[in-house]
């Protein structure tokens, strides 16, 4: 099964390993000297489908990805089965992620597993000045994939 493959596992992993360190958001912001960024309260949703195949992948994605963006979400990551989503800081209503995540579970039910949470971060280029790449710097992001990656399908869970 996809998912289940040694390789692929390892390979999420690294690519969310950079998100563990509690410092990775002033690692960044000295960096790029703070300028691409907005600081404040992230809020996220990160969700995973169910990854028998690569089929099921595609054909899972679409319906929770519309759900988040028709929610004013923005895509962050897409990851082989594993999405992060997250609102502009600026938003005031908190809740959104929290009504996000019960929506996506509710539509797919056994198909996905979902955690959200709101954390001090970042919003801003994580690529380079060459590569954009838009997305939240969450600290303890690895800790979350963890939690995530433990629930069964049709858990949603806060972080």
């Amino acid at each position: 099964m996809f998912g289940k493959n040694r390789k692929e596992k390892k390979r999420i992993s690294k690519l969310f390993e950079k998100y563990d360190s509690p410092n990775i958001v002033d690692e960044l912001l000295a960096k790029n000297d703070g300028k691409d960024y907005l600081r404040g309260t992230v809020n996220f949703v990160i969700f995973q489908v169910r990854d028998d195949t690569i089929e099921s992948i595609h054909s899972l994605l679409e319906e929770p990805i519309n759900i988040s963006t028709r929610n004013g979400a923005s895509i962050g990551d897409i990851i082989s089965s594993f999405v992060s989503v997250f609102y502009r800081i600026d938003d005031v209503n908190k809740s959104k992620n929290q009504i996000l995540a019960k929506q996506l579970a509710n539509e797919l039910k056994t198909d996905i597993k979902v955690i959200y949470g709101s954390k001090e971060g970042a919003i801003g280029n994580t690529g380079s000045k060459t590569r954009l790449s838009y997305g939240p710097i969450i600290p303890e992001m690895g800790n979350y994939m963890k939690t995530l990656t433990n629930l069964d399908y049709g858990d949603i869970a806060e972080v």
